[in-house]
């Protein structure tokens, strides 16, 4: 029985940390900007392509 309630413990913890990535890459953006578009947005442009 302590065995079942260990992995229920483990499978738990795994779910949680499913939605939790879920969440995070949800919000998180698709893509990253290149050195040259983050030089634009310092100087108040905008990043090419990205209008």
């Amino acid at each position: 029985m302590a065995i079942w309630l260990l992995l229920g413990l483990i499978g738990l913890l795994g779910t949680g940390l499913a939605f939790a990535q879920a969440r995070i890459s949800s919000s998180a953006r698709a893509e990253s900007l290149s050195s040259y578009d983050l030089q634009r947005l310092r100087e108040g442009k905008q990043p090419l392509g990205h209008d």
